[in-house]
């Protein structure tokens, strides 16, 4: 049975009975044939890897027979394009959807591929057979030509909140905790922590000024100036460092941090609802030409809070080229190499791990027999720490993150942490003083954002 978690991480359903997308039924016909293309239905295997004959269980033949195309998924995936896709992606999926519903737009985007089988009887693309629609996609992935539409259709995969019917097939379970009363449960940011999700604008007003911050309000342009010494945008692992040692110094800071604040009891391990949390745009950021998507944490905490625990040292070969060949003093100075030393030590790096993963004990394994040098990398967590879900947040509270090191640090010496606030652009003046900058930044435009 699983442990209770934290609501928006469970997976349960909170959407509107109806859908929002507002595709139109062309489009979402479209959207359906693209769907089942990604993932076609596929007849059960009839025999064993080893030739015996096999009789597939009920959940591996659903399993099989699946398609994209199926309730919910083209509804599913419309409704993430709505609530993650940035304008230009969404009108650009909008429009190839729209072109390939009609035989000349599949013609203009699809070329031969969409003639019938008897003369040169052209066909939308949803009525072109599977294996073309599969030769489409390849073509689309492969030319930079089509890099937009490469950009904008990551956006089509599979979510998957709750249970999913996949799973027995697969035999994958998302596990459950032996000790869930030894999983920490006290929220150390709390005290300095304002969620502007859940406030109005007289509570949120209150909370600063109880908070020791300087607020004004403007009502008829609906915004609060603060003032404070240092405004940090991010609370990952360079925004919590500053943010303790400006705090301990003495200044007044107020850090900016457009996500949740989550702790180990209420991280659930299922990759949906977690992904939609925990990582910047649901994990669905992809570069420039759509290739590869960028996984980058966005909570209280930053990238400590999804990444696995690695925690390498700057290379000396790599300070050697930073400080000689890019004219960079510090990289070669004792303050560097001390600031590292500190970080470590807060962040309670160990060399040792005692306990492996199934997946690294057989690379360990593999690269023994094949004579490979093996070493073990040094992790901000204990040596006896396995969780194995530490990229869905460290259900058992053992990883040292920001968001358990320098975040309570920064509270401790009275910094304000906001939550569920974006920054959109720095504010500038002109610098009268003697640097060489121009300008130089005198705060911060920003405004109430929700995690979808």
């Amino acid at each position: 049975m699983r442990r209770e978690c934290h609501p928006l991480l469970s997976g349960g359903r909170t959407r509107e009975s109806k859908y929002n997308h507002g595709l139109s039924a062309a489009e979402m016909d479209s959207l359906s044939s693209l769907c089942e293309t990604i993932l076609p239905p596929l007849p059960p295997p009839a025999t064993m890897a080893d030739g015996e004959q096999n009789q597939p269980s009920k959940a591996v033949e659903a399993l099989y027979r699946a398609s994209g195309s199926q309730t919910p998924v083209p509804d599913e995936v419309a409704e993430l394009l709505r609530k993650r896709g940035l304008p230009d992606s969404v009108f650009l999926v909008r429009l190839v959807l729209w072109l390939l519903s009609t035989r000349l737009g599949t013609f203009l985007l699809c070329g031969s591929l969409c003639f019938g089988e008897k003369g040169l009887c052209i066909k939308n693309f949803s009525s072109i057979t599977l294996d073309k629609r599969e030769k489409v996609l390849q073509k689309w992935f492969k030319h930079s030509y089509f890099t937009a539409i490469r950009s904008a259709f990551v956006f089509i995969k599979v979510d998957q909140n709750g249970d999913n019917p996949a799973w027995e097939a697969m035999e994958y379970y998302v596990s459950t905790d032996e000790n869930p009363d030894q999983v920490p449960k006290e929220r150390p940011l709390q005290k300095g922590l304002i969620g502007t999700n859940q406030e109005t604008d007289s509570t949120l007003l209150h909370l600063l000024k109880e908070k020791g911050l300087e607020v004004t309000q403007d009502p008829r342009k609906n915004l609060c100036k603060i003032k404070c010494d240092v405004v940090i945008i991010g609370s990952g692992c360079g925004g919590g460092v500053a943010a303790a040692v400006l705090a301990a110094s003495g200044q007044k800071v107020l850090v900016l941090e457009k996500g949740n604040y989550f702790i180990a009891s209420d991280y659930s391990g299922l990759e949906g609802p977690s992904m939609a949390q925990l990582y910047e745009s649901g994990g669905l950021l992809p570069s420039i030409d759509g290739k590869m998507l960028i996984m980058a944490g966005s909570a209280v905490g930053g990238g400590s809070v999804v990444n696995w625990s690695a925690s390498i040292k700057t290379p000396s070969s790599v300070l050697q080229e930073w400080s000689k060949n890019q004219k960079i003093a510090l990289f070669g100075s004792h303050e560097y190499l001390s600031a590292m030393d500190t970080v470590c030590e807060r962040i309670g790096v160990t060399e040792n791990c005692i306990e492996e993963g199934f997946q690294n004990q057989v690379l360990r394994k593999g690269c023994e027999c094949l004579g490979v040098p093996v070493k073990t990398v040094p992790r901000n967590s204990s040596e006896r720490h396995y969780c194995g879900s530490c990229g869905y947040g460290c259900r058992k509270g053992e990883k040292k993150g920001t968001d358990r090191t320098w975040l309570v640090d920064a509270v401790d010496h009275g910094a304000v942490i906001l939550t569920g606030c974006k920054a959109e652009r720095f504010i500038l003046e002109k610098n009268k003083g003697l640097g060489k900058r121009k300008k130089k930044v005198l705060g911060s435009d920003c405004k109430n954002f929700k995690q979808q």
